[in-house]
């Protein structure tokens, strides 16, 4: 197992009323435009291979699992919904440099929990300069993240300390 802190992660979370489901065939397959983007740290698809969604009590912030990735016209929030507003608002005022600045950035930044209580934020795995880094962002700039933790272990380590604060 990669993730030592993966099965006490998750039973943290179910303990504090976080909505959690498991995934039972311990298998992930993740849509091929996610693959063909990105190299998937094998730490994440460990964690995927386990879960298949994990959603905050308030339902305002959550992992991004298989089925997120997946898309699909019933979700409300893709995984790249945070990209596609920043492309937007670069579009809107013309900024083909800023959008191009946009797309580079998510093409090393994985998205894989995302936040909408008390604003826009997300963290991401480094799929390029630190691979298997953690980085956090928020509005206005999600392109400016910075690194909270070496890698997904460690961040669920510092999630269960309390040392990570997730804006729920």
């Amino acid at each position: 197992m990669i993730n030592q802190n993966l099965e006490p992660f998750l039973q943290w979370a179910k303990e504090r009323g976080w909505q959690l489901r498991r995934n039972r065939t311990g298998q992930c397959q993740l849509d091929g435009s996610v693959t063909k983007r990105y190299q998937v740290p094998e730490s994440y698809l460990e964690f995927l291979g386990a879960v298949r969604s994990c959603i905050s009590p308030q339902d305002t912030a959550w992992f991004l699992c298989e089925e997120d990735y997946a898309g699909g016209q019933e979700l409300m929030f893709r995984w790249n919904e945070l990209e596609l507003m920043s492309l937007a608002a670069a579009e809107d005022k013309g900024n083909k440099a800023r959008m191009e600045r946009i797309v580079r950035f998510w093409d090393g930044a994985m998205p894989f929990f995302v936040s909408v209580g008390g604003g826009y934020g997300f963290f991401a795995l480094d799929t390029k300069e630190h691979p298997g880094a953690v980085l956090y962002g928020c509005e206005p700039y999600f392109e400016k993240a910075q690194q909270v933790a070496e890698d997904l272990d460690g961040f669920l380590s510092l999630l269960m300390k309390g040392e990570i604060e997730l804006a729920e």
